[in-house]
């Protein structure tokens, strides 16, 4: 029986401080509106957003060299190579260096 009550009193504390941190988020949110103060998230979309799919930027940075292609294996190769780039910028330069030689 000693363990059920500890657990419910935990129960309780923890109900109890989530509670208290919903309250004050609610108080500062409402003295920052009251006050005009910047929420901080006013650049924000209200509607929550995906990032663009990698594919949908990719294929217009490999456009160039997709475009002097001439057959699906030199294109494939081209989208190969347009990969490899966009990645070999991602990476820090002494990494993408090394990523350049082992290539």
């Amino acid at each position: 029986m000693p363990n059920k009550r500890n657990k419910d009193a935990l129960k309780r504390r923890e109900e109890k401080r989530r509670r208290k941190i919903v309250a004050r988020k609610a108080q500062v949110r409402n003295e920052r509106l009251s006050t005009g103060q910047d929420s901080g998230f006013s650049d924000l979309p209200f509607e929550h957003t995906s990032p663009p799919k990698l594919s949908a930027v990719i294929w217009p940075y490999a456009e160039p060299l997709l475009n002097e292609a001439k057959g699906r294996s030199e294109q494939e190769k081209a989208a190969t190579l347009s990969i490899f780039c966009w990645n070999a910028s991602l990476v820090p330069l002494v990494k993408g260096q090394e990523q350049i030689e082992s290539a």
